[in-house]
């Protein structure tokens, strides 16, 4: 997490030139829409930190493991790019002793459809951030 510096530059150059397709940043974290090549949108956002998030928490990669030392074959980009959009948006493991509220949390960040993601304000009122 230390690209926010270059975010608050790349905010003010997209809103100055108008151009919202352009990629930039790590395509382990884009969300399902700017996969498929949609505009950027401040809900994006919102899924790379689920993803970060569920990283933090499961200690792994939702979609791969990205361990080489693990023996499991990784994904090819294309690979994962399908995966991003045509797979389920990714749960923590049932199994796993989480919070039913950071699971509903992630859940509302994670969403596939954009326009169902809430807000940065309406999130910050979500109980998993008290």
């Amino acid at each position: 997490i230390t690209d926010f510096g270059v975010s608050g530059e790349l905010q003010d150059e997209l809103a100055q030139s108008g151009n919202k397709h352009t990629w930039v940043g790590t395509i382990y974290y884009m969300s399902p829409e700017r996969v498929q090549g949609e505009p950027y949108r401040y809900d994006s956002d919102l899924w790379s930190l689920g993803l970060t998030i569920f990283e933090c928490l499961s200690g792994r990669y939702p979609y791969t493991n990205r361990e080489k030392s693990s023996g499991k074959k990784e994904l090819s980009l294309w690979q994962l790019m399908r995966c991003v959009v045509e797979q389920d948006a990714p749960q923590l493991p049932k199994e796993a002793d989480f919070t039913e509220e950071v699971r509903a949390f992630l859940a509302t960040v994670l969403q596939k459809i954009p326009k169902n993601r809430p807000s940065a304000t309406a999130l910050k009122a979500h109980g998993w951030l008290d």
